[in-house]
């Protein structure tokens, strides 16, 4: 009896020697998968995270607040939040005046009834080398009742239906900005917005840039795409551009200084506008460097004054002027127009210097290279020569056409034969090749042509500037604190790709185990 038992705690330990290395594989496959599973990324924040009530530093899962310099850092946050909509209430994330937002990890904000980062007071700094992913329903992804500037090598990019970006004075010095407003602005300033560097990618139903006072870009590369109305429009200050890439197409005005003007000095600039104006300014538009190429349905540019002093310039209009103007001045610089109508069309005209080439689409030659209704005046030494598209065909001069309706004289360039011609080159180019040709322009004054031109065409109404400002309700903050059931709802966008490893971690050591069962447990 004594020998039975003794056998079967034999047997039982070489059971438990067989087993062991079984019962070890599972313990390391379920210690390793779940070790995998707990670094997927932060765990999601179901609620509001409200600063400006309380002074106190915290800290939770993917933030944390310093109150002594005001900055909360996001670190792979992943925010969600149902808060009530309108402009500047119940935002996700609700800070104190003079506020940083320092980035580091890729953050994520959503409100699916509202807006996502507010400063209800003061200013805005958003600095750092993470990225923040806002997407907002119903209202602006960021509002800022004073300043905001974004700045290092952060990347914010905003999705909302309203505003994406609302603040007095919007600073954009590096980083990267992708902003997508499905019904109204992308960037909307009441004083300036001043790009510095970095890139801006801007997609809006409204304008992709408006400032009620400014918009001076002078570096970085700017892409603007507007779906119904202007890609940058002022409402009384100027539009400065002196250098980077800007790159505007929109259905309305590429570019619209309301009550002042547009300065182009440097840069790249590429405008389309589907259905308007390339660049309107009730004052002036003034372009002395850089390179600027339009494309326009109506007039490529449309001011008070319009000059050209250096640079090159390429203008078309499918539907109309290539310039209108009351005064018209190219003294340097490289032009080339092309329009449906005249190429130029103003009251009065200067040719000072530069080169280039004026025509009209026009085939029934009722439709001029140049009007101009008081003066056309060209330098001595710029040579201008007719051109039929393969070569100067005919010396031109400058005379006197007809009387219009009005019983003003009319001035345009003619042929020997006083024909008024549809395509002219004029100047020299810096290399001396091409060009208009040899020889000065002379003045004479020449009889009415055998083809009278038709009335001159009346300028295309527009408008499409008539949309009313949208208001911001600044003062009706209304917000939550932070709500006591925030909850922790499990890992972040990973968890899938961490499952799947997981599983192959757990395949490899349970064959692993099957291995030291087989080897050493027999």
């Amino acid at each position: 009896m004594n020998g039975v038992i003794i056998n079967m705690k034999i047997m039982n330990r070489m059971n438990s020697k067989k087993t062991l290395p079984f019962i070890i594989a599972i313990t390391l496959t379920l210690t390793l998968f779940l070790g995998l599973m707990a670094p997927a990324g932060a765990a999601q924040i179901i609620g509001q995270l409200d600063f400006s009530a309380n002074p106190a530093d915290d800290s939770g899962d993917g933030w944390e607040w310093v109150q002594l310099t005001k900055t909360l850092t996001l670190n792979d946050l992943d925010l969600a939040y149902n808060g009530g909509g309108g402009c500047s209430t119940q935002p996700a994330i609700l800070l104190p005046v003079d506020s940083i937002l320092q980035l580091t990890g890729n953050s994520i904000v959503n409100n699916t009834n509202g807006g996502c980062i507010n400063v209800p007071s003061g200013n805005l700094t958003i600095q750092g080398n993470g990225t923040i992913s806002i997407d907002s329903a119903n209202s602006y992804g960021i509002f800022v009742y004073n300043d905001v500037s974004i700045s290092d090598s952060t990347t914010v990019s905003i999705n909302s239906e309203y505003r994406g970006l609302d603040a007095d004075n919007v600073t954009i010095s590096s980083g990267t900005v992708t902003i997508n407003s499905t019904d109204s602005y992308g960037i909307y300033s009441y004083e300036s917005v001043i790009i510095i560097n970095g890139t801006v990618s801007i997609t809006s139903h409204y304008e992709g840039i408006y400032a009620d006072e400014a918009v001076t870009i002078s570096g970085g590369t700017v892409t603007i795409n507007s779906t119904d109305d202007c890609g940058i429009h002022t409402d009384s200050g100027p539009v400065e551009i002196s250098g980077g890439t800007v790159s505007i197409t929109a259905d309305e005005e590429g570019i619209y200084a309301e009550d002042d003007s547009v300065t182009i000095s440097g840069g790249t600039v590429s405008i389309i506008s589907t259905d308007n104006y390339g660049i309107d300014a009730d004052e002036a538009v003034t372009i002395s460097g850089g390179t600027v190429s339009i494309t326009a349905k109506y007039e490529g540019i449309c001011a008070d004054e319009v000059t050209i002093s250096g640079g090159t310039v390429s203008i078309t209009s499918n539907n109309d002027w290539g310039i209108h103007a009351d005064n018209f001045t190219i003294s340097g610089g490289m032009v080339s127009i092309t329009a449906d109508y005249e190429g130029i069309y103003a009251d009065n005209v200067t040719i000072s210097g530069g080169y280039g080439q004026i025509k009209t689409l026009d085939s029934t030659g009722d439709i001029w290279a140049v009007v101009s209704y008081d003066d056309l005046n060209i330098t001595s030494g710029i040579p201008v020569k007719g051109w039929d598209g393969t070569g100067y065909t005919i010396p031109a001069s400058v005379a006197y056409i007809y009387n219009d309706e009005h019983g003003n004289d009319i001035n345009t360039f003619v042929s020997g034969g006083n024909i008024a011609l549809t395509n002219i080159q004029f100047g020299n180019p810096p290399s001396g090749g091409g060009g208009g040709g040899t020889g000065q322009a002379t003045i004479v004054e020449g009889n009415k042509p055998v083809n009278t031109p038709p009335a001159a065409p009346q300028p295309e109404t527009n408008d499409s500037n008539t949309n009313t400002n949208q208001t911001a309700n600044n003062n009706s903050q209304n917000p939550d604190t932070r709500s006591d059931n925030n909850v922790a709802t499990g890992g972040g966008s990973n968890t899938t790709m961490w499952i799947i490893i997981g599983i192959m971690a757990a395949v490899l050591i349970l064959g692993g185990g099957f291995f030291l069962y087989s080897k050493y447990g027999k």
